[in-house]
């Protein structure tokens, strides 16, 4: 009955970390979420297309029209990989804003009709609760010849080898402690 007991804590200790993986974090008070307002300064060059922000998650990514003063604002899903892609106003079909089948959309924007100009927009970002920042202003300049290419994001979170040591340490505490008390 014991070595039952324990062999499923052992197993609830090792699952454990993959079973709070999907759990929302309590708020924490040493960080803040600020926005981030992307905007594209020479849209003006592009008179002959028509600029549209796109993700890749269906139901919570879909296309929008990008406003004629270059701002890419809308709401996504936080982990949507947002896209903008520039579209010829002859070749632009509005109705893909309003589709619902989710591979009709995907072959639209994979199409040569559509050309992606950024790739990775966030809109949002977490700062320290202390930082004075209250927005962070991305501006970019395009071009159809050229991706630009998404801002380098390198951050670590040293928990993770925590949650992959302490079950480690208990299964190999309790191999030891079951193997002194064979003997």
């Amino acid at each position: 009955m014991r070595k039952s007991i324990l062999i499923i804590g052992i197993i609830l200790l090792a699952i454990l970390p993959f079973v709070s993986a999907d759990i929302p974090s309590p708020p924490n008070p040493t960080v803040k979420d600020i926005p981030i307002e992307n905007h594209i300064s020479n849209m003006d060059d592009f008179p002959e297309y028509v600029f549209v922000v796109y993700g890749d998650i269906p139901g919570m990514c879909s296309p929008k029209i990008i406003d004629e003063d270059g701002s890419v604002s809308g709401s996504f899903y936080k982990f949507c990989v947002i896209s903008v892609y520039a579209v010829k106003k002859s070749d632009f079909d509005s109705s893909i804003l309003t589709n619902n089948d989710y591979s009709q959309v995907q072959e639209y924007f994979n199409s040569s009709k559509a050309v992606k100009v950024i790739e990775n927009l966030d809109f949002s970002k977490t700062v320290s609760i202390t930082s004075t920042e209250d927005k962070v202003v991305n501006s970019y300049n395009i071009s159809l010849n050229s991706l630009v290419p998404p801002e380098p994001k390198i951050k670590r979170d040293y928990k993770i080898y925590l949650y992959l040591i302490i079950p480690i340490v208990a299964i190999l505490i309790v191999v030891v402690i079951l193997s002194k008390r064979r003997k």
